[in-house]
């Protein structure tokens, strides 16, 4: 039984270097050829920085456009403002992306409406016991289910992924954004463990997982294909 395609928003921020505009409208113009999203579905969110005209070039398009306030130390965890400006939206599902990703065919097929979806880690980032360091340091009793990560052999928690494509129906957006931003205040608030391992880019992925295991909001692990690497060579493809 076929079930009606939900109402999908696609959202992604762009920051003030120019690769960001330019990869985002290769990744808009991709969104509307492959995924059948129309230009309005497309939520494109501009930090402070980012030049007027550029804003522009986008509403010129047809997207829905925003201001995106920086979050936490404006560097790792800018996605996690995005709920800000989708609130009413009227939509059933979100798909939160980064500009580097282009869109190759329809992805609604893949999304669950009863579950918030991403695709595990590539690479195990950080390290399971530098994870399970940093649950043990902020007080969890258990653990998320362990994992193969997606282009090793290596092992990972159940809700560790990859920030490039997070799918969220948006009757869980609210409390997971709130889990989301409060965990990721925590670990920018108390970096070094991530730092010493030199995975400090990594804060707005592990306070996804953490928010996953904490909030206990229904997920599933996409399938590769929504978010495939192609920036290096892996064991698996």
């Amino acid at each position: 039984m076929q079930h009606p395609r939900p109402a999908i928003i696609a959202s992604f921020v762009v920051d003030r270097d120019p690769v960001f505009a330019y990869t985002g409208w290769t990744l808009a113009h991709s969104l509307v050829q492959r995924a059948q999203l129309r230009w309005p579905d497309i939520h494109v969110q501009f930090t402070p920085e980012v030049d007027g005209g550029v804003v522009d070039l986008f509403a010129q398009l047809g997207c829905t456009i925003h201001r995106l306030d920086r979050f936490g130390d404006g560097k790792y965890c800018n996605k996690l403002s995005q709920w800000e400006n989708l609130r009413g939206t009227g939509a059933d599902q979100l798909v939160l992306l980064d500009t580097d990703m282009i869109c190759v065919s329809d992805f609604a097929p893949f999304l669950s409406r009863s579950a918030v979806g991403g695709k595990v880690v590539d690479l195990d980032n950080p390290a399971l016991e530098v994870l399970d360091g940093l649950f043990q340091r902020f007080g969890f009793g258990d653990r998320p289910e362990i994992v193969r990560v997606d282009a090793t052999d290596a092992t990972t928690y159940r809700g560790n992924c990859n920030g490039g494509f997070y799918s969220v129906p948006t009757e869980f957006a609210e409390a997971l954004f709130e889990s989301w931003r409060s965990h990721a205040q925590r670990l920018l608030a108390d970096l070094d463990p991530l730092c010493d391992v030199g995975k400090q880019a990594h804060v707005d992925q592990v306070a996804f997982c953490m928010a996953i295991h904490g909030t206990g909001i229904p997920f599933e692990h996409l399938p590769a294909n929504v978010n495939h690497y192609l920036h290096f060579a892996g064991q698996h493809s």
